[in-house]
């Protein structure tokens, strides 16, 4: 079973035994460890349960496409395949870091980046900034697309792509090590929350 489903299955038990949000969020951050909800994702879950609702699984929403992890598996394949295609040095020992997103925890992809034999790095709970994609990536491409408005796709795309390409190799190197940085910082923290990097 997925490790979010079980953890809301708990969430649900909790909530029908009568303890509190924050009793629950407690004990699932006790038995789950670094693998727990975040606490908003438990709190969320709570007020689902309070509020009436019964299932544990994600609605389907309307008008957004819906990524499953057989989508992610496929990006991880095509990713592999560039590494190895790319980097022939790193393709036998190349390790992925990324968040805790159901997606990435799925079954489907964790089994398949163990069978390929990448390591995955493991993300500390309620740390969404600990990866690069966030605190380097995501913001610098941004900055770039701040303020402009697009008539269609395409245009987007070739934004996205100009932003991506003007990333100078000394910018992924600062990136890298400030995301070694960030980690040494949850280290010397021992997992727990900070705010600054």
């Amino acid at each position: 079973m997925d490790l979010t489903i079980e953890q809301r299955y708990a969430i649900k038990f909790c909530f029908r035994l009568g303890k509190t949000a924050s009793e629950t969020f407690a004990m699932i951050t006790e038995a789950y460890k670094e693998d727990a909800l975040s606490r908003a994702q438990v709190f969320r879950w709570f007020n689902e349960f309070k509020n009436g609702r019964e299932s544990v699984e994600d609605m389907e929403r309307s008008g957004r496409p819906s990524f499953t992890s057989l989508n992610d598996k496929e990006v991880l394949r095509r990713l592999h395949k560039a590494v190895k295609r790319k980097r022939q040095d790193l393709a036998q020992r190349w390790r992925l870091h990324h968040d805790n997103a159901p997606a990435h925890t799925a079954f489907l992809v964790t089994s398949y980046l163990t069978r390929i034999g990448v390591e995955v790095l493991p993300q500390p709970p309620y740390s969404p900034d600990m990866s690069p994609p966030d605190f380097f990536l995501v913001p610098k491409v941004k900055r770039c697309l701040k303020g402009h408005h697009f008539d269609d796709i395409p245009n987007i795309q070739r934004a996205v792509t100009k932003a991506l390409t003007g990333i100078t190799p000394t910018d992924y190197s600062g990136a890298y090590e400030a995301w070694k940085t960030c980690w040494q910082r949850c280290v010397d923290a021992q997992g727990e929350f900070f705010e600054e990097y």
